[in-house]
């Protein structure tokens, strides 16, 4: 008889399944006292809680342009674009910055990146946390000189540096 009343509940459930697994299984109170909680309520909580922690941002870039725009630009001694080009950043201080334009002298200097009040020790752990955005800029301009391929004012220009270091020594590149 046992063998009837299993092979009933099988066809009755489908081929292949029990009817063990078609029934859904009711909430028990008494496993909310055993600790266990249902997987919907222990999931939404954290999923809110991490999407609250994750929602804030602090966003760093440098903005660097030109005089004429287009000139190549590294920075710290990678490229990073040509003019106008705002590139993203970490840590605030000095950047080594190369600029390069074909009709251009080149231009070798440097940056400074300083930090928001916001984003000074202590208050950037809270300004991470915020659930904003917020945004530090900092914007560069250069401005290039014509490239001066002329001789005659290079030896010029020389002769001028030359007595500034020593002014009994005179280049005269004229006969």
């Amino acid at each position: 008889m046992k063998k009837e009343s299993r092979s009933r509940r099988v066809t009755e459930a489908g081929e292949g399944k029990s009817a063990a697994t078609l029934r859904p299984r009711p909430f028990c109170t008494s496993s909310l006292r055993r600790g266990a909680l249902p997987d919907s309520i222990g999931i939404t909580p954290s999923l809110l809680l991490c999407s609250l922690l994750a929602t804030g941002c602090v966003r760093r870039t440098i903005l660097i342009t030109s005089e004429p725009p287009g000139a190549l630009v590294w920075l710290n001694d990678r490229e990073i674009g040509r003019t106008p080009v705002d590139v993203d950043f970490l840590y605030y201080g000095r950047y080594d910055v190369r600029l390069v334009h074909e009709a251009y002298e080149p231009l070798l200097g440097s940056g400074l990146a300083t930090a928001p009040w916001w984003d000074t020790i202590g208050l950037d752990l809270v300004a991470e946390l915020l659930p904003i955005e917020l945004r530090s800029e900092t914007v560069w301009h250069y401005d290039l000189e014509p490239k001066d391929d002329d001789p005659d004012a290079l030896l010029r220009r020389a002769g001028e540096l030359r007595s500034r270091v020593d002014p009994s020594r005179t280049l005269n590149p004229e006969p």
